[in-house]
C-alpha cells in the first residue's frame, strides 16, 4: 500500500520529537545525577556554603575554614575541595614533561569520598599541615610514567621547577575527579592543596621563600569552589540542618563575620549556581521537546484518521466481500508493528547522531553524554515509542469503527466537537512555531550583533599571532632588563617578516573570558572601581585599532614607569569625565606606587561582548617585571600577512624561543574578521542551533495544520458540495477556508505576543542575551508564520473550490 509522503514527513517529525525528548532527559538525568565515579555508594555528596544575608554563597567557604569544620563533625561526616589546575611534569627532571591536570587537595577530599587506592595510600590531612612533598597518581599515569600500579609506589615526579615529589598512592581509572561536568579531561595526579603556591611558583611566596611554620592547611587559604560534604545517606534533612548549625557554632571566629549559617545542595559539583542555571536550561528545551511529541503524535493521529476515512469505500467493500474485523484488526497490527520497528530504528539512529551533535558544540556534556548514559533513558523510552505506534495506528481506526461505523450510515460533515479538536490544535500548533520562531530570530539578531559589535576595536584590518606560555619561567627570573631584552628581540625578530611600516607590539590575547577575569580594584582618592589590568606595548594598541580618546598613547621609544591607560569606563567612575582623568594618579589593589595616567581609551571589550565584561587599565608591558610570561600575550601587527609571511613569522618565532630558551610558542594566527568570528562562535552556533529548532518547530506545525486542513475538508466535502450546487461560488468556499484557517492561526499568534514577555525572560535564562520582547525581530518572525500559514492553506482550499459538486455528491 503506498504511503502518501506527508504521513512520511509526519513519521518523520514523530521520530525527530521521540529522539529529542531522549536526548534531553538523557542529559538531564546525567547531570542531575548525584553520582560521582569512583565514589563508594551508601553516602550524599553535597556542595557546603555560607547563608549570608544577601544570599547563600557557594563561593565562601575558603579551604582555611576547614580544619575548623572537620574538628566539629560528626563521625562519618567528611568535608574537603580540590580544585584542579595544569602543571608540567614528569618522571625525569627537567626532561619530557607534560602538561597534567592535578587536584590541590584541601581537607578531608578523599576520605570524603571514600576512595580506595590501588596501591600505596591516599593524601591525608597531616600531609597538607607539614605541606609534605607528596603525590597521588591516577592509574593511566602511573603506568605510563612507571610501567605499572605497584611500580610507581615510592618513585619520584618533578614539576617545571625541578620540585620533586614522591608517590604514595594510585588510584583507579574510574575516579576523575569531582569537576568532570564542568570538564572533559579527567584529573591525572593529586597533591596536598597548601602546596599549591610551591608548585605554580617554584618558592613559597614568603620573604624567605620557605615554607611558612605553623598548619599550612589553616595559611593557605583558596576560595571560589564549594567544597564536597558527604553524609551517610540515611541522614534526613532535619538531622543534617540540626548537625550543621551545630558546627556553625562551634566554629567560633573561624567563620566570616557576616555568615548566618551553612547552606547545602545536591547534586554536588564544583559550581552548583552554574549547575542549577544549565540543568534549568535543560529542563526548558525538554519541555519544549515534550511539546513537540505531543503535536507531532496528533498530526500522525490525524492523517492516519485522513486515510482511513478516504479508504472507508474500500473497507466497506471488504467488509461486504467477507472479511471479518478480527482481519482487519490483524492487519493493523502488523501495520503498527511495522511503524513501531520503524520508529525505534529511526530514533536510535537520531538519538546517535544528536548526541555526537552535541558532544561536539558543548564541550562539557562530553563527560555526559557516554554510551551508558544513552542506554540507560531506553528503559523508558522503548515503551514511549510502542504507545506512540499503537496509538498513531489504533486510534483513527477505533472512532471510525465507534463513531462512523464502516456498515452504518455517515454524518453529512464532521461534527462539532472534531471541529473545536482541529482548532485547538492548530492554534496550539501555531502557538509553538511562533515561540520558536521568535526565539530562533533573537538568535540570529544576537549573533549579528555580536559579529557586529563596537569593542572599541578590531575595526581595522590587523592580524594577531597568540603565544603560549609553556612553563612559569617569570618567576625563576624577575629581571626587567632581561625581560625587557627578551620582549625587543620577539619584536626585532618579527619585523623582519612585518612589511615596514606596519604597527607591531605584544597585548593581551582577545578571547572569550579574557575580559572579565580576575578584577582588581582601582582606586583614586576615595573614588573606587573594580576593573581587569591588563599589560600592552604603544604598538598594540595602535595595531589592535584601540581609540585613544584623550591624551596619548604609551610612549613609542621609552617606556615611561608607573604610567597607565584607562578605559573610558574606569575614567568616568574615578574622575567624572575623560578628560579631567589626564595627569591624575591611580593606586592599584596589592600595590601602594601610584601610577599616572597619560590616556583614556574608548571602552574596550577584549572578551567580544560587552556582556559581562570588566573596564580595562592598561599598563605599558616594556616595565612589566615579568614580561612575556606574565599572562597569555598576543602579538598585534597592522593590517593583513599573506599565508607564506604567516607561516614565515611563526617559523622564526618559535626559532627565537626555542635558541633563547624561552619557554614561549606560538599557538595561532588570525585576521580581524576571523578573530571576530571566533568570538561570536558560541553565538553563531547558538543562532544555528534555534534555527533548526524553529524549522523543527515549523514542520511541526506546518504539518499539523497542512493535515487538520485535508481532514476538515474531507469531513465537509459533502457539505461544500451540497453548498456548491445552491449557489456558493468557489471564491466563496475558498476564502472561508483561507480566512478560517487564518483566524484560528491569529488566535494562536495573539496567546503567543501574549506570552512574549515571558519567553524573553526564558531567553535570557537560556542565552544570557537580553532582548526587546515587542522588537522588530518578534514582529518579523509573526509575519514570516502567518504567511507561511497562508501559504499551506491556499492549496488545499484552492483544491476545495475547484472541485466539481458532482464528483462529491455521487457519494451521498
Amino acid at each position: 500500500m503506498r504511503i502518501p509522503l506527508s504521513q512520511w514527513i509526519a513519521y518523520a517529525l514523530l521520530a525527530f520529537a521521540v529522539a529529542a525528548c531522549a536526548l534531553a532527559a538523557t542529559v538531564l538525568h546525567a547531570w542531575d545525577s548525584p553520582r560521582i565515579g569512583g565514589s563508594a555508594p551508601g553516602y550524599q555528596y553535597l556542595a557546603l556554603g555560607y547563608q549570608h544575608p544577601e544570599g547563600v554563597s557557594f563561593t565562601t567557604v575558603q579551604s582555611s575554614d576547614l580544619p575548623a569544620l572537620i574538628a566539629h563533625l560528626p563521625a562519618r561526616w567528611h568535608v574537603g575541595l580540590a580544585p584542579s589546575w595544569d602543571y608540567a611534569m614528569g618522571p625525569r627532571a627537567g626532561k619530557d614533561l607534560s602538561q597534567l591536570k592535578v587536584g590541590t587537595v584541601f581537607g578531608d577530599y578523599m576520605q570524603a569520598l571514600h576512595l580506595r587506592p590501588l596501591a600505596g595510600r591516599l593524601i591525608e590531612l597531616r600531609d597538607q599541615r607539614d605541606g609534605a612533598l607528596v603525590i597521588v597518581l591516577s592509574q593511566a599515569t602511573a603506568q605510563r610514567w612507571f610501567g605499572g600500579v605497584g611500580a610507581a609506589i615510592g618513585r619520584v615526579v618533578f614539576d617545571s621547577y625541578g620540585l620533586a615529589l614522591r608517590v604514595v598512592g594510585v588510584l583507579p581509572a574510574v575516579f576523575g575527579g569531582i569537576d568532570g561536568r564542568f570538564s572533559s579531561h579527567p584529573v591525572q595526579a593529586w597533591i596536598p592543596g597548601p602546596l599549591m603556591p610551591l608548585v605554580s611558583n617554584g618558592f613559597w611566596p614568603t620573604k624567605t621563600r620557605k615554607a611558612p611554620a605553623g598548619d599550612l592547611l589553616s595559611i593557605v587559604a583558596t576560595e571560589g569552589w564549594a567544597p564536597l560534604l558527604s553524609v551517610p545517606a540515611d541522614v534526613g534533612t532535619p538531622q543534617l540542618r540540626s548537625e550543621l548549625a551545630r558546627v556553625f557554632a562551634g566554629m567560633g571566629d573561624s567563620r566570616p563575620a557576616d555568615a548566618q549559617g551553612f547552606a547545602w545542595t545536591a547534586p554536588y559539583t564544583l559550581f552548583p549556581a552554574a549547575q542549577k542555571l544549565i540543568a534549568k536550561r535543560i529542563r526548558l528545551f525538554f519541555g519544549l521537546a515534550i511539546t513537540a511529541l505531543v503535536l507531532a503524535t496528533i498530526n500522525v493521529m490525524v492523517l492516519r484518521w485522513l486515510d482511513y476515512l478516504r479508504r472507508r469505500n474500500t473497507l466497506q467493500l471488504e467488509r461486504v466481500l467477507g472479511a471479518r474485523r478480527h482481519w482487519l484488526w490483524r492487519r493493523l497490527l502488523w501495520r503498527g508493528l511495522a511503524t513501531l520497528l520503524a520508529l525505534l530504528l529511526a530514533t536510535a539512529v537520531l538519538v546517535a547522531l544528536g548526541a555526537l551533535l552535541l558532544r561536539h558544540l558543548v564541550s562539557m556534556l562530553g563527560p555526559v553524554l557516554t554510551p551508558h548514559a544513552l542506554l540507560a533513558p531506553l528503559t523508558w523510552i522503548l515503551p514511549v515509542v510502542v504507545v506512540l505506534a499503537m496509538l498513531v495506528e489504533l486510534l483513527p481506526l477505533l472512532f471510525l469503527f465507534g463513531r462512523e461505523r464502516l456498515d452504518d450510515v455517515r454524518t453529512v460533515s464532521g461534527t462539532r466537537g472534531d471541529r473545536v479538536f482541529g482548532s485547538v490544535l492548530l492554534a496550539a500548533e501555531v502557538l509553538l512555531g511562533m515561540a520558536m520562531s521568535v526565539l530562533a530570530a533573537w538568535t540570529i539578531g544576537y549573533a549579528w550583533h555580536t559579529v557586529h559589535e563596537r569593542l572599541g576595536m578590531l575595526d581595522r584590518p590587523a592580524t594577531f599571532v597568540d603565544l603560549d606560555i609553556t612553563r612559569n619561567i617569570f618567576s625563576e627570573r624577575q629581571d626587567l632588563h632581561a625581560q625587557q631584552a627578551v620582549l625587543q628581540t620577539t619584536l626585532d625578530t618579527a619585523a623582519q617578516v612585518v612589511p615596514a611600516g606596519r604597527a607591531l607590539g605584544f597585548g593581551p590575547q582577545i578571547r572569550p573570558g579574557v575580559g572579565s577575569d580576575m578584577p582588581v580594584t582601582i582606586h583614586a582618592g576615595t573614588h573606587v572601581i573594580s576593573a581587569c589590568v591588563h599589560q600592552a606595548t604603544p604598538g598594540w594598541v595602535e595595531a589592535a585599532g584601540v581609540h585613544v580618546r584623550a591624551g596619548t598613547n604609551f610612549d613609542a621609544v621609552h617606556a615611561q614607569p608607573d604610567t597607565v591607560l584607562l578605559d573610558a569606563r574606569v575614567a568616568d567612575r574615578l574622575f567624572g569625565s575623560v578628560r579631567g582623568a589626564l595627569g591624575q594618579s591611580v593606586v592599584k589593589q596589592y600595590d601602594s606606587k601610584p601610577q599616572r595616567v597619560v590616556g583614556v581609551l574608548a571602552p574596550v571589550y577584549l572578551g567580544g561582548s560587552r556582556k559581562d565584561s570588566c573596564p580595562v587599565v592598561f599598563q605599558d608591558l616594556r616595565d612589566d617585571v615579568y614580561g612575556l610570561a606574565g599572562g597569555p600575550h598576543s602579538l598585534a601587527i597592522g593590517g593583513d600577512l599573506s599565508d607564506a609571511q604567516r607561516a614565515a613569522l611563526r617559523q622564526r618565532l618559535d626559532a627565537l624561543f626555542e635558541r633563547e630558551h624561552v619557554h614561549l610558542t606560538t599557538a595561532g594566527v588570525r585576521s580581524t574578521g576571523e578573530l571576530r568570528d571566533w568570538l561570536a562562535a558560541q553565538q553563531i552556533t547558538q543562532s544555528r542551533v534555534f534555527t533548526a529548532i524553529a524549522l523543527f518547530a515549523w514542520g511541526i506545525a506546518l504539518s499539523g495544520i497542512f493535515a487538520l486542513l485535508r481532514l476538515y475538508l474531507a469531513q465537509r466535502r459533502r457539505l461544500l458540495a451540497i453548498e456548491s450546487a445552491l449557489g456558493a461560488t468557489p471564491s466563496r468556499t475558498y476564502f472561508s477556508v483561507v480566512l478560517g484557517t487564518l483566524a484560528v492561526a491569529g488566535i494562536g499568534a495573539i496567546i503567543a505576543l501574549l506570552l512574549v514577555p515571558w519567553l524573553a525572560t526564558q531567553y535570557a535564562l537560556l542565552s544570557g542575551a537580553q532582548v526587546a520582547p515587542y522588537g522588530a525581530a518578534t514582529w518579523i518572525a509573526l509575519t514570516v508564520l502567518l504567511l507561511a500559514v497562508f501559504l499551506v492553506a491556499h492549496f488545499p482550499a484552492r483544491r476545495a473550490a475547484r472541485t466539481e459538486p458532482a464528483e462529491s455528491l455521487h457519494e451521498l
